[in-house]
């Protein structure tokens, strides 16, 4: 399962999973019983397909366009940067 609660009210998901780059289709925080509609992370930009809405998280972003992103067509060229501010 690779997810714990702590005592503190944290969960950590996808625990032991290293930050891999462009993350890992299998590795995520799904919702509503899909496998493909989820919270992605990783470091570089994401590389993975994923379903429309899906988010991605870049350990590694260093600008207000390469912090987050939104899948917008499903393929694994379809993420947008999320413009962030500092």
């Amino acid at each position: 399962v690779n997810s714990s609660f702590t005592s503190s009210g944290c969960i950590h998901a996808v625990s032991g999973t290293t930050i891999t780059a462009g993350g890992v289709a299998g590795k995520a925080i799904f919702f509503g019983g899909s496998t493909t509609v989820g919270i992605y992370f990783g470091s570089s930009a994401p590389a993975i397909a994923a379903g429309i809405g899906s988010f991605y998280i870049r350990t590694d972003g260093a600008s207000s366009l390469t912090r987050a992103y939104i899948q917008s067509s499903g393929s694994s060229a379809g993420w947008v940067g999320i413009l962030t501010t500092a």
